[in-house]
């Protein structure tokens, strides 16, 4: 894909630049985007229970600068 598009916070940072990338892993970026909002912004409860911790590391993953280090679908599967 080639085509600049989506809010700048769930953007994935390959696709700022215009250049072809892969819109699989771009919105695996805007998942972990999405997860970390759902579970920081919105969420009142604290301290983060087990599950919510184990959640936010798998944002932090999802939402690496380099697409090829993101883990794949399988993987968010798996750890879900």
């Amino acid at each position: 894909m080639a085509t600049c598009v989506g809010t700048d916070r769930y953007r994935a940072p390959e696709i700022s630049p215009r250049k072809h990338y892969d819109g699989f892993k771009a919105d695996l970026y805007s998942i972990g985007a999405i997860l970390y909002d759902i579970l920081t912004k919105f969420s009142k409860k604290e301290p983060y229970s087990e599950c919510a911790k184990e959640c936010l590391k798998l944002s932090d993953k999802l939402q690496e600068h380099i697409p090829d280090d993101r883990p794949s679908l399988d993987d968010v599967v798996k750890k879900l």
